[in-house]
């Protein structure tokens, strides 16, 4: 096989993984929109440990945080929902290790790592 076809085969690959993992978080952010689940606990239910858990939990930190800003370094402006939501689902499922703290959202892994941090 040429170089040429395995590139274009490579680039078609990945450009179908990159459409199906915003698929799959968009299909948990929908199911949320749907079933209004009161919690993160709720999404983890739903999906386990996945791209549409991450869908569902930002629907949630939306719904539950809104715009208020009481975590986070320096009392930021911009960024501390996630942070917020990070922490209190970290608080939430007991989480003692920072490692365990995945999201495609960065503050909302600060916030959760900021937790186990704070436990240990």
């Amino acid at each position: 096989m040429s170089f040429r076809k395995i590139l274009v085969l490579s680039l078609v690959f990945a450009s179908t993984w990159c459409v199906s993992a915003f698929a799959d978080y968009d299909d948990g952010y929908q199911w949320a929109t749907i079933n209004q689940p009161k919690d993160f606990s709720d999404c983890a239910k739903m999906f386990g440990t996945s791209e549409e858990e991450d869908g569902c939990n930002d629907y949630v930190q939306e719904m539950l945080f809104g715009d208020r800003k009481t975590y986070g370094p320096n009392n930021c402006d911009e960024g501390c929902n996630g942070y917020e939501a990070g922490y209190r689902w970290a608080e939430e499922n007991g989480i003692a290790d920072e490692y365990a703290c995945e999201s495609k959202n960065p503050s909302f892994v600060e916030g959760c790592q900021q937790f186990a941090r704070d436990r240990s």
